[in-house]
């Protein structure tokens, strides 16, 4: 059994590598190898050891071949206890790293580098008193020394872990956006898993691998994986926890990984299609450019048929107004859509955010003068923007929200923009009460040209703009959507200044 969570161990390790590279998930991926190598290096120890641990064959190691093998393996002891004194030393440091890597609150973020400095110190000097010549030197034959340096390390690793759980907690409770403290929720679950199974195991200090059975005695902790004194039944609940926390895990990490890799491949696929738009939509306006030329030569050649004899004026002054409405509507359009796509440079000046949302309302009541808009300001920071552009951004979820509540035949259709404060976040939350976004529907949502609305209205443009403006300005945009409920699309943007 114990053998199938080293196996389960390596593979989480391997799978915390399908997520994109960043400080995080190297973090992740770090804590995760420490584990798994510990964990080889206690099976390997009591494979060696022999005594009644030993025996627990089918409970330890599945088979006694596979455990003949482990013991016949050419390591040296004191390899291998320097070996679980590493690994078991920097699983807490690493837990530390990806608690302050998840962390969004401001001062542990500014503090974050003197944190880990702090912490590395003892980490390391505690690595130098196990490295097998120094302590050998120092502590071989002094059994009380081997004892205090025991429980201080122990009390050290205790320290960091409390202070980690700790950290993550803070960032669970203070998360208020539902999307993100779901997806937290499930690194939560792998973290707190992986910690348990850590404990049982880390209870054991590496000296007693450097002496065998000399100090293996010492009881620091819950587990006496080592003691002659485990019965069976002792042995079945040691391996039952471990069993839970590492199906725990598991489960909290796949989800965490499905999400990051889902992500992931949405954004290359999208910034595929954003470089083709890029210049297959500059090729779009030139083309349609054409065409309103050609329509403005048809209405030319419709005002030459009015000076002939017995025309059907009215139907040919009906087609000539409705044309020469659409070439106007068309070319202006067509102007701004073009100067979009040419121009990609943005100039980001700090704006307050009450700024952002005035232009976003008056370009709103451009369009629906009779709409109902609800502001709720709940900040007052300043946000680094092109104010221009990130308006537009959010005028086009107003848009896109208050059409939802029109098409879902409201009886009090309005769309609702909420900004609040999201410690490093400036969130800004457009929210309607529509029919929801089907879960088909997300998955295009954000690609050029997608529109589940008439085609000749619509280009499907807006939300593909919206993104990628929002990424220009180092933002996210979430969308939450319930079907039959409603929409609220998050405009994420990093907080400027202090």
């Amino acid at each position: 059994m114990l053998i199938i969570t080293l196996i389960i161990s390596a593979l989480i390790f391997l799978l915390i590598g399908i997520v994109k590279r960043n400080d995080r998930s190297i973090s992740l991926l770090l804590l995760s190898a420490s584990e798994a190598l510990m964990l080889g290096g206690i099976i390997v120890y009591i494979a060696m050891m022999g005594g009644t641990a030993a025996k627990e064959v089918k409970l330890l190691f599945l088979t006694s071949s596979i455990q003949h093998s482990l013991r016949a393996m050419p390591i040296h002891l004191d390899k291998l206890g320097y070996l679980v004194a590493v690994t078991r030393l920097l699983f807490p440091w690493f837990l530390l790293l990806v608690s302050l890597g998840f962390s969004n609150t401001q001062r542990i973020r500014r503090r974050s580098r003197w944190i880990k400095i702090l912490t590395a110190i003892p980490t390391g000097l505690f690595l130098v008193y196990y490295y097998p010549p120094v302590f050998k030197s120092i502590a071989e034959y002094r059994f009380e020394m081997q004892v205090i340096m025991m429980k201080i390390v122990y009390y050290w690793i205790l320290v960091m872990i409390a202070l980690s759980a700790g950290l993550l907690l803070l960032e669970y409770f203070r998360t208020t956006i539902p999307i993100f403290r779901r997806d937290f929720l499930y690194i939560l679950l792998y973290l707190f898993a992986a910690t348990a199974l850590y404990l049982v195991y880390a209870t054991k200090d590496p000296s007693q691998i450097y002496n065998m059975f000399i100090s293996e005695y010492i009881q620091l902790g819950i587990s006496n994986y080592i003691s002659a004194t485990l019965s069976s039944r002792g042995w079945n609940l040691l391996l039952m926890i471990t069993a839970a926390s590492v199906l725990a895990g598991t489960y909290g990490l796949l989800h965490y990984v499905r999400v990051e890799y889902t992500e992931n491949q949405e954004d290359l696929r999208l910034e595929r299609q954003f470089d083709l738009a890029g210049m297959g939509v500059s090729v779009f306006a030139h083309g349609m450019k054409n065409q309103v030329l050609s329509a403005q030569v048809l209405h030319k050649r419709m005002k030459k048929e009015l000076a002939k004899e017995s025309p059907d004026l009215m139907l040919i002054r009906q087609y000539e107004s409705e044309l020469s409405d659409l070439n106007s509507s068309m070319k202006t359009r067509l102007e701004e859509f073009y100067s979009t796509v040419r121009n990609n440079a943005l100039t980001l000046v700090p704006v307050p955010v009450r700024d952002v949302v005035e232009l976003s309302a008056k370009r709103f009541r451009e369009k629906y003068p009779e709409g109902k808009l609800e502001i709720e300001l709940l900040t007052d920071r300043k946000v680094l923007v092109d104010v221009s552009a990130i308006s537009e951004a959010v005028y086009n979820l107003l848009i896109n929200g208050y059409e939802a509540a029109l098409a879902a035949g409201s009886a009090d259709p309005k769309v609702q923009l909420s900004v609040r404060a999201e410690r490093i976040w400036t969130v800004f939350a457009v929210t309607d009460h529509g029919k929801g976004i089907s879960k088909e529907q997300r998955l295009r949502i954000f690609e050029p040209f997608y529109t589940s609305k008439s085609k000749n209205t619509n280009w499907g443009m807006g939300l593909f703009y919206v993104r990628r403006i929002v990424r220009k300005h180092f933002g996210h945009l979430k969308l939450e959507s319930i079907e039959g409920r409603g929409s609220t699309f998050l405009l994420m943007l990093p907080k400027y200044g202090d």
